[in-house]
Order: C-alpha cells, then structure tokens, then sequence
C-alpha cells in the first residue's frame, strides 16, 4: 500500500472514489437532494483544482486508487474509501497518515463529518464543536458535525 500526493493524471481515479462512495453510500443516510449536493460540493472541477494545490492524497493497494482524503491547513476532508474496501483498515491508514501530516505543524485536525463517518471518527478521538446546516438546490436541509481532535 501506498499513500502519496494525488497527480493530474490521477484525477479520474480520484473522482471515481468520490463519486462511487457517494452514490453508493451516502443513499442509505441522506434524501437525494442531499446526495446530489454532496456530488457537486465534490465536483469535477473543484477535484481538479485540489490536486493541482496538492490537497490530495490518494491510497492505492496493488496500484488501485482505494481511497483518497485532502489537507488544507488544519482540516481535513474529502476522506473517502471505495465501498468494497471499506471496514478492511484502509480508512485507518489513511486517516493515520493525514493526522500525522496535519499534527506536525498545527495542534488540532478540524473535519466536518457526514452521518456515515461519525462513529469511525468518534472512535479516534475525536469530538463535536458544533452543528452546521445548509440547505440544497432542492431545499433538503443537510445538517453535518464539525469535529475537531487535538493532541
């Protein structure tokens, strides 16, 4: 397994990991209207932007792009695994990685949490700062936790 800094020519693996985990995941929590936010808060185009700012990391087991996550100061986001590979510690690792590289320069890790990642964040520490809210296109309120852990 490896963990590095997406490339460009990456983008259409790292794309496919988000895409895929929302659009099989995110269903089971969420109405549609919420889902569909969640697409176009992850678009193509801010994607791309992402890697060219070196945000992203991907993780790649016999070089497969299994799952990706993003830094930008001390947040991190955009933490998806692809669904087949999740519960087998992929998450783990990179969850390990981009809090050790967060860790190193800033005292805290802040994430906004969707509903499927709660628990799994809530077992590595860390803890509710608040509540937020945002309404869709299709006026489907999506509230979310903003998590923070500090070490």
């Amino acid at each position: 397994m490896k963990i590095e800094h997406a490339q460009e020519q990456d983008f259409r693996q790292v794309l496919s990991v988000i895409n895929t985990t929302i659009n099989t995941i995110y269903p089971k929590y969420y109405p549609a209207g919420v889902v569909r936010f969640f697409l176009e808060h992850h678009a193509p185009e801010k994607v791309q932007q992402s890697i060219k700012n070196r945000e992203i990391y991907i993780l790649s087991s016999n070089g497969i792009v299994v799952g990706t996550g993003s830094i930008s100061g001390n947040e991190i986001g955009r933490l998806f695994v692809l669904p087949q590979y999740q519960r087998q510690g992929y998450g783990k690792l990179l969850m390990d990685f981009l809090e050790r590289t967060v860790l190193e320069r800033y005292g805290s890790v802040t994430l906004d949490a969707s509903l499927p990642a709660i628990r799994f964040y809530m077992q590595r520490g860390y803890r509710l700062i608040s509540f937020e809210s945002a309404t869709t296109a299709s006026q489907d309120i999506l509230c979310y936790p903003v998590m923070s852990l500090h070490r």
